[in-house]
Formats: structure tokens, C-alpha cells, sequence
């Protein structure tokens, strides 16, 4: 199939899953990453109850992106940073460059 371009948005609010999405899209090279840094929380948490009926939540799991490097309180950073929502011509003059 022809390569189609793939521009991902980020940002302070992109986490959990979405951050591994965007971690193994921007390691295979396969699109790009445009906004700002990713929140960073990248882990895996578990509720174990306690026989008093309390609880006592433990990080199981910290994510990596496909290149080995940890996301937790790191997030992802964009190869395209910019404040967002973009206005359309700071979009255009950015993906012409990387698409021409």
C-alpha cells in the first residue's frame, strides 16, 4: 500500500495507552508526533483490599515505548512542538516541510 502521512496531536493530556500509541508510531518512524510533551503517567496500578476492609493501591507494570525508554513521569516528547490547537497556516507551513 502507499505510504500515507500520519501526523499524531499530543499533548499534557495524552496518557495511559494513547502514550504508548504515540511512543510506537513516533520509534518505527512511522508518523509524527506534533504538539507538546505527553502527561507521563505510564503505569500499571493495583487495589489490593486489606482484611480491616482498607486499601492500599500498588504500581505492578511501568510502560516503555519500543525504543526501551521508560514514559513514567518522562512522557513522550513531540518532534513537532507547538502550542495547541495550531492556527491553520502554522499547520500547513509545518506539515508542507515535512511532506513535500
Amino acid at each position: 500500500p502507499p505510504h500515507v502521512p500520519l501526523i499524531v496531536l499530543v499533548n499534557d493530556q495524552t496518557a495511559s495507552s494513547s502514550e504508548l500509541v504515540a511512543a510506537a508510531i513516533k520509534d518505527a518512524r512511522r508518523g509524527l508526533l506534533m504538539g507538546t510533551r505527553t502527561f507521563g503517567k505510564g503505569t500499571v496500578q493495583a487495589i489490593v483490599r486489606m482484611a480491616d476492609n482498607s486499601a492500599v493501591q500498588l504500581t505492578i507494570g511501568r510502560f516503555k515505548s519500543p525504543d526501551d525508554s521508560l514514559i513514567p513521569y518522562r512522557g513522550i516528547v513531540p518532534q513537532l512542538k507547538t502550542s495547541l490547537p495550531p492556527d491553520e497556516e502554522a499547520v500547513h507551513k509545518i506539515l508542507s516541510s515535512h511532506f513535500d
